[in-house]
């Protein structure tokens, strides 16, 4: 398998997964304070969860060789289309706080494809 054909399949299956996991109903979901980032008993855990889901799809990115500043605007779009997405699914709350929204998404799939990127000038 070629580099392109593995990053195209890398995007895909981070769109779907990232997709999968953030839109699906759930009834446990609630909003977060607004001006909180690390709040709650699962600050850490959703931390963490959340570089793993969104970095891959940076390094997707990386590896398509996108420009830094077009994959960083495709991460927020992405960000933005969940959240507008969450307002209208029954037991799914978008989360007004930059913990969940805003910049974690985009600074995770960031992480992921400058992690590519420099490992590719080796």
């Amino acid at each position: 398998m070629n580099r392109a054909k593995a990053a195209r399949l890398l995007v895909v299956f981070s769109l779907v997964t990232i997709a999968g996991l953030t839109l699906y109903p759930d009834s446990s979901t609630t909003t977060s304070n607004w001006n909180c980032i690390f709040c709650g008993t699962r600050a850490t855990a959703d931390l963490v969860l959340n570089i793993l889901l969104f970095a891959p799809l940076g390094a997707g990115f990386g590896m398509l060789r996108i420009r830094a500043k077009n994959a960083l605007i495709l991460a927020v779009m992405l960000s933005g289309a969940v959240e507008v997405a969450q307002l209208v699914i029954p037991g799914r709350a978008p989360s007004h706080s930059p913990h969940h929204t805003g910049l974690q998404p985009e600074t995770h799939s960031t992480v992921g494809y400058l992690s590519l990127r420099l490992s590719l000038l080796r």
